[in-house]
């Protein structure tokens, strides 16, 4: 079966208080977004599209890897809007979708494939991976009903007081 990942990299990480793109921050000497494409090429991709904003040159100029496409999100009009703008590099080629946030350095390969796996064997049409935050200011929230369906995606800023606990 063929894959493709989306890395989702147009955020501008105002919370850090600094001009450098939040998926250029590096830690320990690599940057957020080597970390994603790393964790996202360990499932042997057909193909890894990523979505970027005003700093897609500042991005490119970083990804030393010939088999990534490049999206450019013209505006910033969220997520799903930034999603939209790697399907013409998506197109039907792939059996399986894999988005990543380009910030989240600490995915590892293992949970990726293991989360593939699941997805793939329960034959899902879509599958969201999500975790408990022991703090969870500046968090969004998966709101999920009592059998544990998920019901809604509510950013921190736009939960209520029920949803934020």
């Amino acid at each position: 079966m063929s894959i493709s990942c989306v890395v989702l990299a147009a955020g501008m990480g105002k919370r850090m208080n600094s001009s450098t793109p939040k998926v250029l921050h590096r830690i320990l000497g690599t940057t957020m977004l080597e970390y994603v494409i790393r964790a996202a090429g360990s499932l042997r991709p057909g193909r890894i599209i990523i979505v970027a904003g005003k700093h897609i040159d500042s991005i490119k100029d970083m990804v030393d890897n010939k088999n990534i496409s490049f999206s450019l999100q013209k505006e910033p009009k969220g997520t799903g809007h930034a999603l939209l703008c790697a399907r013409p590099f998506v197109g039907g080629a792939a059996d399986s979708i894999i988005v990543l946030n380009g910030d989240t350095p600490l995915i590892a390969p293992n949970t990726l494939k293991r989360f593939l796996d699941r997805h793939r064997r329960r034959k899902d049409v879509l599958s969201v991976l999500s975790f408990m935050a022991s703090r969870t200011d500046e968090y969004g929230r998966v709101v999920r009903n009592d059998s544990g369906d998920i019901l809604s995606i509510v950013e921190d800023k736009d939960a209520d007081a029920h949803q934020k606990t």
